[in-house]
């Protein structure tokens, strides 16, 4: 699946070597991302003389569903991998199924082909693996359906275009813990109901302190 090394000195310095010839050829975070994959994610040239919140912004096609995704993944390349992504690991961990999910996740949303997983103890480096994208799901531990998870994304991205149809507007997405839906909540509609909400409280309290003072005069009054 790529280049696997592990273990020992020479594995260290063979990572490290490896990883200054990565860093070298980065792709910079001022240009456009070419990722030679076809349409399915392009990069947007980012100038050098605007400061912009992402490093590249790319396009996912997900079945008919299109969308603006902004990244800050790291990009790399070598002459047997002509773009991958980076991802640090601690050795003393185990490396959970939800880490490869994310790993996967990253490199499909940004169409990268290929992820450098590089292990770690207490900071020296120790090895790393070059793996293909499509390889992540069958990993040992990986533990998950790609077909499944793509599912399951195209419907939640159905239901939220099918219901956040403000344009320009802002929404809340919520999943409790242990339910198996979702709620989306409309911040306009939120706020506007909190800003209502408080207004009456607000008045009511007025009407409180009116009718303490109002009480008041009739007491001294009667005296």
């Amino acid at each position: 699946d790529g280049d696997d090394t592990t273990g020992g000195d020479g594995a260290s310095n063979s990572c490290r070597g490896g990883a200054a010839q990565l860093a070298a050829r980065r792709s910079n975070s001022g240009s456009a991302l070419d990722t030679g994959h076809g349409s399915q994610a392009q990069g947007h040239a980012a100038q050098d003389s605007v400061p912009l919140p992402f490093r590249q912004v790319v396009h996912w096609q997900l079945r008919n569903l299109g969308m603006l995704i902004g990244t800050n993944q790291l990009l790399f390349a070598s002459h047997e991998h002509p773009t991958m992504s980076l991802r640090l690991c601690d050795m003393t961990r185990p490396l959970t199924s939800l880490s490869v999910l994310d790993f996967w996740l990253d490199n499909v949303m940004g169409n990268v082909p290929a992820v450098a997983v590089c292990g770690h103890i207490g900071g020296a480096v120790h090895g790393y693996r070059v793996v293909k994208t499509e390889d992540l799901p069958h990993w040992p531990g990986a533990g998950f359906d790609a077909d499944a998870v793509l599912d399951n994304a195209h419907a939640m991205l159905s239901f939220l275009h099918a219901h956040c149809t403000r344009p320009g507007g802002s929404y809340w997405v919520l999943k409790e813990p242990e339910a198996d839906f979702i709620r989306v909540f409309d911040l306009k509609a939120l706020c506007g109901a909190a800003a209502r909400a408080a207004e009456v409280q607000r008045r009511h309290g007025d009407a409180d302190g009116a009718g303490d003072a109002r009480g008041g005069l009739r007491g001294d009054d009667s005296k």
